[in-house]
């Protein structure tokens, strides 16, 4: 392999690594808008039958801890900022944090379970 190439082949790897930036924020962007459209409340969903009968008092400190009282684009930034820190935030049924939610876990192994 010649020196020449390897430069050629870096500046190559760069460039479409530069050129998924946008491509990957108009996507997560677009996501956030069609979720922000959306007729269901991410609030009555999370809170599950419990919050059928809350106070729309307690829906809205749910709404604040969840950080979902804010208007979308808003949102859509703070998700991004700490999505390139590293924090994907916390997965809804293990309460985990997502990024290393699935660490150590394997896709086949077999999970233990409760009934005899």
């Amino acid at each position: 392999m010649s020196g020449a190439a390897i430069p050629a082949a870096a500046r190559l790897v760069g460039r479409r690594l530069l050129a998924a930036v946008p491509v990957l924020a108009a996507v997560t962007f677009g996501v956030f808008a069609l979720a922000a459209a959306s007729p269901f409340d991410p609030v009555q969903q999370y809170a599950g039958a419990a919050g059928l009968g809350a106070s729309q008092e307690t829906l809205d400190q749910l709404r604040a801890n969840l950080a979902l009282d804010g208007p979308f684009p808003q949102r859509w930034w703070e998700w991004l900022t700490s999505a390139v820190r590293g924090d994907l935030g916390v997965g809804s049924p293990s309460r985990r944090p997502s990024a290393n939610g699935s660490a150590g876990r394997s896709c086949c192994a077999p999970r233990a379970s409760a009934s005899p």
